[in-house]
């Protein structure tokens, strides 16, 4: 017979209990541990008719508790990464020869033969999660059996196209506010105002100052700009400085937009920076598009490069697009 929520202390406890029981099995692999927890919880909150109210309260708790016995690995969603494990996997299926981490990633994949086929070249090609993830990747993007990588969106723009600012106090005459990017603002003095009221305008410079055209790029066309490396952090971060226009430049820390690429302390993480390090060597300049802020306060961009090239508005409309590049080449994964 059904019951309703909420959890009842007493039942709650033989629940604790069993899968404390069940951690303290030293003879038994982390695999086969987190299937029977998966076990345990699914089939407490089967018996109940509001079955995800039910769970809810049941992983929160479990997470609490496991966690201040046992330390991590007990969060609420490796929680329902255990209970997704018992209903997607047969116990006969399991190996330790597979770590928990490579398991999780196999969740992502619904269909069971191309589940069983990774488990295979996991096992076989001694896969290392990030490079089952990449694959994976592949697979979901441009269908089964596919080694294509994702597609990112590109955007080629050119140098000097700008937004126009409001200033205060109003600019002086002959003169426009220019919104730089990076929070920077510039006041420039200027030949012509036929420009001063578009929203977008480019910029064109002489002796005698700056002359100013209507431009009719959206705002994912502005904030190209010419920059020079400073720092390969890892594949996917670097700091450069970069030329805003008018005198001005900043160095910042930037993120490649997305992309995600393995840590640096991993071999794969390695091997991916000694390739940017490897092919940004010799470029004078690079072209760069950036984006707002990640979670994290970098700037994201995207890089274009051409070995030896000095004119960035080539580099940006010709050069490789460094993101989509590393996605090529397995060096990275899509973010």
């Amino acid at each position: 017979m059904t019951q309703d929520v909420p959890i009842d202390n007493r039942e709650y406890g033989q629940i604790l209990g069993t899968i404390s029981s069940l951690c303290e099995n030293a003879k038994a692999s982390t695999v086969d541990i987190y299937w029977q927890i998966g076990k345990q919880i699914s089939l407490a909150a089967d018996t109940y008719r509001g079955k995800s109210v039910y769970a809810t309260c049941l992983l929160q708790r479990l997470s609490a508790d496991l966690g201040t016995r046992y330390g991590r690995g007990f969060s609420v969603t490796n929680l329902k990464n255990m209970r997704s494990f018992y209903r997607q996997w047969d116990y006969e299926r399991i190996t330790p020869r597979i770590d928990w981490s490579n398991y999780v990633t196999l969740l992502k994949v619904s269909d069971s033969s191309q589940r069983d086929m990774l488990e295979e070249r996991i096992i076989n090609e001694s896969l290392t999660n990030y490079r089952l993830r990449s694959i994976i990747q592949a697979q979901l993007a441009s269908g089964p059996g596919s080694s294509a990588a994702p597609i990112l969106d590109c955007i080629r723009g050119r140098l000097y196209t700008y937004r126009s600012a409001p200033s205060q106090p109003a600019p002086a005459p002959g003169t426009l506010t220019i919104d730089c990017g990076f929070s920077i603002c510039r006041s420039i003095p200027v030949k012509n105002r036929a420009g001063a009221a578009a929203q977008y305008i480019s910029t064109v410079k002489d002796r005698a100052g700056y002359t100013i055209r209507d431009a009719t790029e959206s705002a994912d066309n502005l904030y190209f700009y010419k920059a020079y490396i400073d720092t390969v952090i890892d594949a996917d971060t670097v700091r450069a400085v970069i030329d805003c226009g008018f005198h001005t430049t900043v160095r910042l820390k930037l993120r490649l937009r997305g992309i995600d690429a393995p840590e640096l302390c991993t071999p794969e993480g390695e091997t991916a920076a000694a390739y940017v390090k490897k092919v940004l060597k010799d470029c004078p300049l690079i072209g760069l598009k950036t984006w707002k802020n990640d979670k994290y306060g970098r700037y994201l961009a995207d890089i274009f490069y051409m070995p030896g090239q000095d004119d960035a508005n080539r580099i940006i409309s010709e050069g490789t697009y460094l993101n989509q590049e590393l996605l090529d080449m397995g060096l990275a994964i899509k973010a």
